[in-house]
């Protein structure tokens, strides 16, 4: 992760709970707004649409793969990136396709991407909803003097 003005962070690997992930993107995501975060929550979902409707996708298993999320004052991106080991599974599963959802046993090629872009989503979504929450708060806390 790198943040402007900080040091690269490549600590992800170790990162195994979900207040781990969390944390992690909080940080990141510190001096994006309330619509930025909305983008993000936007743009995860298309991809899951996306990637749902995708026959390439179906037919591919995606491990090793990463999400690359950049973002500046006016917008907000997601990319798929890391394809080195994107291994096509179509000769070797019966019906030519995985669903991204069954757990990974030894043979299915199965890879849970659909699990893990679901948490991210809900991960995403809980932190714009503790955003509106603090947002709220200040404004009910803010008090004007006038002199």
């Amino acid at each position: 992760m790198k943040i402007w003005g900080h040091a690269t962070n490549k600590d992800f690997k170790t990162l195994k709970y979900k207040d781990q992930v969390k944390n992690a993107l909080k940080t990141y995501f510190n001096n994006l707004s309330k619509s930025g975060l909305e983008g993000f929550v936007s743009e995860l979902e298309n991809l899951s649409q996306l990637l749902a409707e995708s026959t390439f996708f179906k037919e591919h298993e995606f491990v090793g793969t990463s999400l690359l999320f950049i973002y500046d004052r006016e917008r907000v991106g997601i990319w798929m990136i890391d394809f080195g080991k994107t291994t096509n599974i179509s000769d070797r599963v019966e019906g030519g396709q995985i669903t991204h959802e069954q757990p990974w046993e030894l043979g299915n090629y199965e890879d849970g991407y659909f699990y893990g872009l679901c948490n991210l989503i809900e991960i995403v979504k809980e932190i714009l909803g503790e955003r509106a929450e603090d947002d709220e708060s200040a404004q009910h806390h803010t008090t004007i003097r006038v002199n």
